[in-house]
């Protein structure tokens, strides 16, 4: 059941989609309620990676065992990356790396 929950069909332009409504908190959508999202993914978006993650990058993230992955760029836009290969912790590795890339970018 966990497997089939996780690995619904959608596309990775249906979840940009959706980590832009996180960013934005349009109507009927409540800002504490998706700043509340955006916590949990800071947290625990990524199994044990999460915290440090967060602190290297500073981007709330999600990765699935499907090999999605979703992180959101604060006041700027969501990355959204489908690419199976998973690193060690079960972490979409493409989506790590390439929003790592983007976030050293971001700061230069």
């Amino acid at each position: 059941t966990y497997n089939f929950i996780c690995c619904l069909a959608g596309t990775v332009n249906t979840l940009a989609q959706l980590g832009l409504l996180l960013i934005a908190s349009p109507p009927p959508l409540r800002l504490n309620h998706c700043q509340f999202v955006q916590a949990i993914m800071s947290n625990c978006g990524l199994y044990e990676a999460s915290e440090h993650f967060f602190q290297q990058v500073g981007f709330p993230s999600k990765s699935g065992v499907s090999g999605i992955f979703l992180a959101l760029v604060p006041h700027q836009g969501a990355i959204a990356v489908y690419s199976p290969p998973l690193d060690v912790q079960g972490n979409c590795y493409a989506g790590l790396l390439l929003t790592s890339q983007i976030a050293q970018w971001l700061q230069e």
